[in-house]
């Protein structure tokens, strides 16, 4: 699969966010909307990291919580939580993160892959970028949305939603 970052020019524009006491990013394009955080509703037998889903001006989205998704500890106490409304192909998903921090643009030549192994959790890691004095890692938004058991979370997510879901 290729990678959404290898169709773009020199700079990156990213978004980047908190979790824990790490930085991360996503491409600006990506990124339908930011959203304060709102409790999802929750989805029975789904995976430890699907928070469940929360209804968006109509539209069912299934949450997850990305720091469980990524086996990262997260401030469970921020009061800057956000909903990271992810675009991708024809489906969206909404990733909790503990806060937004700013959009930056990054060179290219900033970015050094990083060796993974093919671990379905770790995988959607594309690189890590150097900006200034941080370093932060760049999530693959695809592989993220895709290698989250997605379609299994739709599915459910679409049930629910005919019994009606409130904003």
């Amino acid at each position: 699969m290729e990678s959404f970052y290898d169709y773009c020019y020199e700079n990156l524009q990213l978004v980047t966010f908190q979790l824990g006491i790490e930085e991360y990013a996503l491409p600006i394009l990506s990124v339908q909307e930011i959203i304060q955080y709102k409790e999802p509703r929750q989805l029975p037998s789904m995976p430890n990291y699907a928070e469940g889903m929360i209804s968006l001006r109509g539209t069912v989205i299934p949450v997850l919580n990305t720091g469980k998704r990524l086996h990262i500890d997260t401030d469970k106490n921020s009061k800057d939580k956000k909903i990271i409304i992810l675009q991708a192909e024809a489906d969206c998903i909404g990733l909790v993160v503990d806060s937004v921090s700013e959009v930056i643009h990054l060179p290219k030549s900033e970015i050094e892959s990083v060796p993974l192994n093919n671990n379905d959790d770790i995988n959607c890691i594309y690189g890590v970028g150097k900006y200034q004095d941080k370093l932060i890692v760049l999530i693959e938004p695809d592989k993220f949305i895709y290698d989250s058991n997605l379609q299994e979370i739709n599915k459910k997510a679409q049930k629910i939603d005919l019994l009606g879901l409130e904003e």
